[in-house]
């Protein structure tokens, strides 16, 4: 709103009159207002949710107007728009102050750099014509955090001058992780304790790493035979990790 102020001596002959005051009082054309693309990092197998500041902080205007509505241009294509539980259509109009019910649901499991977008207009409270910005993106990055898989340590319980044959469920006591790959073998026995033999081959150190998937565990033979002295209580007979699939 704009006030254009004039003044305005009335005279008559040498005696000056009253002196009034003339105010035209007119709308200043109203200016779009300015957003910058919006970037959105989040964490994979999240549900990202907006906020007023998801916007604002992007939004600028010469007017100082603030924001009111956005409108959906478009629909991301990999993963699902939601505005409180329901799928969002183009063209659908939401009140800054609602927006913490807008949320993004990409696919379980997937993650990447740009890896969905989408646009949309805001409108700012002045008033027409001008007040919606133009088309902006709207781009999410899902960041994969890598949590490693973790077991806890096996204790067996082997006599004297006897055998142990290891199976996978040995290896994987307390695991938690995602699908096994492999495991791979660091370290084995010392040979003054026994020996560690795979189909009745005897490991030394030139096989290690020695990598076993669990199907070529449940199909070979991974025995230790005690060489008949007595053991250390709680001896380490060999390392390995597990690897599993993200």
């Amino acid at each position: 709103m704009s006030v254009i102020q004039t003044s305005t001596d009335i005279t008559d002959g040498l005696v000056q009159g009253q002196k009034n005051i003339v105010s035209y009082y007119g709308e200043s054309p109203n200016t779009r207002p300015s957003v910058t693309p919006i970037e959105i990092s989040f964490d994979w197998n999240t549900v990202y949710q907006f906020t007023q500041n998801t916007i604002l902080n992007n939004y600028s205007d010469v007017e100082s107007d603030g924001a009111h509505t956005i409108l959906i241009k478009s629909l991301p294509i990999r993963g699902k728009l939601t505005f409180n539980g329901s799928l969002t259509r183009e063209g659908q109009i939401i009140s800054v102050t609602n927006l913490s019910g807008l949320s993004f649901i990409p696919q379980a499991n997937q993650y990447g750099k740009k890896y969905d977008t989408f646009e949309i207009l805001i409108r700012d409270v002045g008033i027409a014509p001008n007040n919606w910005s133009d088309a902006i993106q709207v781009t999410f990055t899902i960041d994969r955090t890598i949590q490693l898989p973790t077991a806890s340590n096996k204790t067996v319980t082997i006599a004297n001058s006897g055998a142990y044959r290891f199976r996978v469920n040995d290896l994987i006591a307390g695991y938690q992780g995602g699908l096994i790959l492999y495991f791979q073998f660091t370290s084995i026995p010392p040979q003054e304790v026994g020996l560690l033999q795979l189909d009745q081959i005897i490991l030394t150190e030139s096989d290690l790493p020695l990598t076993l998937t669990p199907k070529q565990l449940g199909d070979k033979e991974l025995i230790f035979t005690d060489n008949g002295k007595v053991l250390q209580q709680k001896d380490v007979l060999f390392d390995y990790t597990i690897h599993d699939k993200i």
